[in-house]
């Protein structure tokens, strides 16, 4: 994939909202992947269905933050 350089104009109120939020996600693809998979994996399906739903959901976040 191509690194491309953009810039997207965002207020300050938005852009901390932007930042938390992929921080979170990161977080949460960390503890998810590597050695937290396996943790992942072990839990019952409905917790494994509302993590992934919580990432689907800041993914969803972050993009809206995008779309000035």
């Amino acid at each position: 994939m191509k690194n491309r350089n953009f810039k997207v104009k965002i207020d300050v109120h938005d852009y901390d909202k932007l930042a938390k939020n992929v921080s979170q996600l990161r977080a949460l693809l960390i503890s998810l992947s590597g050695n937290g998979y396996q943790s992942f994996i072990e839990m019952g399906s409905r917790d494994q269905e509302s993590l992934l739903w919580l990432a689907q959901d800041l993914a969803i976040e972050i993009d809206k933050s995008l779309r000035y």
